[in-house]
């Protein structure tokens, strides 16, 4: 379920309306103005702080700033360097630790020259360590970094339990493992897919281990379980929140296919029931539990297209009897999140209790839309009559609602409802976000005028609305009139978070150009969306300097479409101070490691591929990257016979440019391996394995390839082979070339053989077969 709305701290609203504090004030921030705000300065914006804050001043009110809780690592890497730069010496964790809540503004730098000493000391600071949770991920990095470094051995003891995800992956693929030690961590499920064999070895009391653990499993990993043991693990995740993958789900329901008996069928996770079926269970007694607990499961682990999810629900319907009937309350608890597949008619004649079962629902249909505005106009009446109350009892069914129903409810309910529940629905589910957004724009707000024709923007206005903003301004003209370059400057954090169509970000794009020409450094980190407006060659005139500033960057919007400019970004970073392709980089760069050049990828050091502590995404890169990066981690990372599945693992990323003598190599320790993995391989190596490789390689996967007919690695590979080749993997796949005929027969053809042609290839084999067995007896009767 959804979390419940939610407030924001109210300290940026009310600072604004505090006479001779305004955060758009153009004068320096004196001591007395912090002193009277206190705890509210923490309202006052990155850019206020840049501009109007000096080093003295704040070292001046140091203490009642570290005391401060609520900044923002940019407003906290601003202050400090300005105390920096006035002087401050931050070089002991006695002079850190005085930082107190501004500690996720530390500067990467200040982390690499502390010794040993101190930075054990801060180690086992827990208020430190808590701080430190909240800060960008290179000063996270880096500190994890300078702990591994300042203790012998392959220990995590030192390392703070919810700072574990920045233990490099290569560290974790040792066959030795802690169970007690790893098991108290937060790790991520990359890096617990890399221990998780070394952790089975170790352990057969499965219900000990903690889901950040649990979450790595893989039927690779598990492959030397026997079926009563890899039961028990399954049992082990029943209980426990393990948020695992498609590919995991459906490797596991295939391994216990045969196991799982009406009798206990409760003790496994919901999630396996799921993808498993109902036809086990079809007594009422059983169906309706097994329902009870597939409802239990993410309905969107299947697409909304899928036969098997709609197959589901008709059988959900026959076991309850609501083939045509209306859904009671009791049928909606039993269905639990398998109610998110209801069409809309089923949703309209459905109990009220509709409205509480469909909040876990991620997405919804137009027809199942419609059919949820109408049950809330049945519960709370006609919308010109709902209030801020009306809508946060609706919880997340009010980010459904469409734009003709949100145009009648009043603009003020709106206004103080909208903002904070869009800040919480962009976190929470990013596509009902942008549709809620979308339906929030009012068409006839779009005219265009050279000036503004509404109350110009102001701070308090874009604290108080924030994204709202982003449905309420749709023209670019509009936009630009309305909006004064002082607000704008001085709330760039918060506008660049905004999610403004292309056009309107280009308009903040423009007005910046006009107040800073090239943007400072310092205010790079601001900037979020309004960055992917710059060209490379405005990139290439930035100061990117530091890694803070580069991950600010990257980490500000998404730049999946624009990976020219990452290149840049990454190239601006590389030329300045020499810094280079290091651990901290590689981890940064990882969602867009394709945007590095052949010569960037080149010199990458094995040293910096150890030191990595996310996969690489290489899902957009070229074949010739994919070989690059593969060859790479191979020269970096070390085969270990005794933990073959952590080399698997290590390996994966990049497992796109492995080439076939490597690929029968795994397959060899039967990974396992996913279709999705599978797909993304070369389809030229993948081509020259036999048979048994393919076998050895995909395992309980390999029927998975029936329905990848027309795959382009798949096809690679049937093309290259006979049917008898084919068939004998149990596919139902066509092959590309001819069977040769038995020893004694003459192969005829009736016509010239095509590849890709075998389903007509084979039936003529069959008829010339027939003809070479029935001639010589005929021509023995007429003798």
């Amino acid at each position: 379920m959804p979390p419940c709305p939610f407030r924001v701290t109210p300290a940026r609203s009310f600072l604004s309306q505090v006479t001779g504090a305004l955060p758009d004030t153009t004068g320096n921030l004196s001591v007395e103005t912090f002193q009277r705000l206190g705890p509210l300065a923490v309202g006052l914006t990155s850019s206020v702080l840049l501009a109007n804050a000096d080093g003295q001043t704040l070292r001046r009110v140091l203490p009642l700033l570290s005391a401060t809780g609520g900044w923002s690592p940019a407003q906290a890497s601003v202050i400090i360097k300005k105390v920096i730069q006035n002087g401050y010496q931050i070089n002991k964790a006695s002079s850190i630790l005085i930082l107190g809540k501004l500690a996720p503004g530390l500067p990467v730098n200040v982390l690499e020259k502390l010794d040993n000493k101190d930075t054990l000391l801060l180690a086992a600071d827990q208020n430190f360590t808590e701080s430190m949770e909240q800060a960008p991920l290179p000063v996270k990095y880096k500190f994890v970094q300078r702990i591994l470094q300042s203790v012998t051995g392959s220990t995590f003891l030192n390392i703070p339990d919810k700072l574990a995800d920045q233990i490099p992956l290569s560290r974790l693929a040792s066959p030795q493992i802690n169970i007690n030690e790893i098991n108290q961590k937060k790790w991520t499920a990359a890096q617990a897919s890399v221990f998780f064999q070394a952790v089975l070895k170790s352990t057969q009391q499965y219900s000990r281990l903690s889901s950040t653990v649990l979450q790595g499993f893989s039927c690779g990993a598990a492959n030397f379980l026997n079926n009563s043991q890899f039961a028990s693990l399954a049992k082990a995740m029943r209980d426990k929140r393990i948020r695992l993958e498609d590919s995991q789900l459906s490797c596991m329901t295939k391994r216990l296919t045969g196991q799982i008996t009406p009798s206990d069928f409760e003790e496994y996770p919901a999630k396996v029931l799921f993808y498993m079926g109902p036809e086990k269970f079809s007594n009422t007694v059983n169906c309706q539990k097994y329902f009870h607990l597939v409802g239990q499961a993410n309905v969107d682990l299947l697409p909304r297209v899928s036969s098997k999810r709609q197959s589901l629900l008709e059988s959900a319907k026959a076991c309850l009897g609501t083939s045509t009937l209306s859904f009671s309350k009791e049928n909606l608890q039993i269905l639990g999140n398998l109610s998110c597949a209801l069409n809309g008619t089923d949703i309209a004649k459905s109990d009220p209790y509709i409205l509480t079962i469909l909040q876990s629902c991620m997405s919804f249909t137009e027809d199942q839309l419609t059919a949820i505005e109408q049950q809330l106009k049945n519960k709370y009446g006609s919308p010109s009559t709902w209030t801020v109350s009306t809508l946060t009892d609706m919880g997340i069914l009010a980010s459904a609602l469409m734009s003709s129903t949100l145009q009648r409810i009043s603009e003020t309910e709106k206004t103080q409802f909208f903002p904070d529940f869009l800040s919480q629905l962009k976190t929470w589910n990013r596509n009902q976000f942008t549709y809620l957004l979308k339906q929030l724009a009012n068409p006839q707000r779009q005219k265009r005028a050279a000036n503004c024709t509404r109350t110009p923007l102001t701070t308090e206005v874009v604290v108080k609305q924030r994204d709202l903003l982003a449905s309420k301004y749709t023209s670019s003209s509009d936009l630009d009139a309305c909006l004064p370059d002082d607000v704008l400057r001085n709330n760039l954090e918060t506008l660049g978070k905004m999610e403004f169509q292309a056009p309107l970000l280009q308009v903040l794009k423009l007005k910046l150009d006009k107040i800073f020409g090239t943007l400072p450094e310092d205010y790079l980190p601001l900037l979020g969306n309004i960055a992917r407006m710059y060209t490379t060659t405005e990139i290439a005139n930035w100061n990117i300097t530091t890694a803070e500033t580069l991950s600010a960057l990257l980490t500000g919007t998404s730049w999946q479409e624009d990976l020219p400019k990452v290149t840049s970004l990454v190239t601006r970073h590389l030329e300045a101070n020499g810094n280079q392709l290091d651990g901290t980089m590689l981890t940064m760069l990882a969602p867009h490691i394709c945007a590095l050049e052949d010569t960037q990828i080149k010199a990458i050091s094995s040293e910096a591929v150890r030191e990595t502590s996310r996969p690489m995404n290489t899902s957009l890169c070229s074949q010739r990257q994919k070989n690059l990066f593969y060859s790479q981690l191979r020269a970096a990372y070390e085969e270990n016979p005794s933990s073959p599945d952590a080399y698997y693992q290590l390996l994966k990323p990049a497992i796109g440019g492995a080439p076939t003598k490597d690929l029968i190599k795994f397959a060899s320790g039967y990974p396992v391996m996913d279709v999705a993995t599978f797909t993304a391989l070369n389809p030229d190596e993948v081509q020259k394995l036999s048979a048994q490789n393919l076998k050895d390689l995909l395992g309980a996967n390999l029927p998975e390839l029936n329905n990848l007919a027309d795959d382009p690695v798949v096809k690679s590979w049937t093309q290259a082979r006979n049917q008898s080749e084919v068939n004998s993997l149990g596919l139902l796949l066509v092959a590309g070339l001819p069977d040769k005929p038995p020893n004694g027969f003459i192969d005829i053809p009736s016509e010239p053989y095509i590849p890709g042609r075998a389903t007509t290839y084979a039936k003529d084999h069959m008829f010339q077969l027939f003809y070479c067995m029935l001639f010589p007896l005929v021509l023995t009767a007429f003798l």
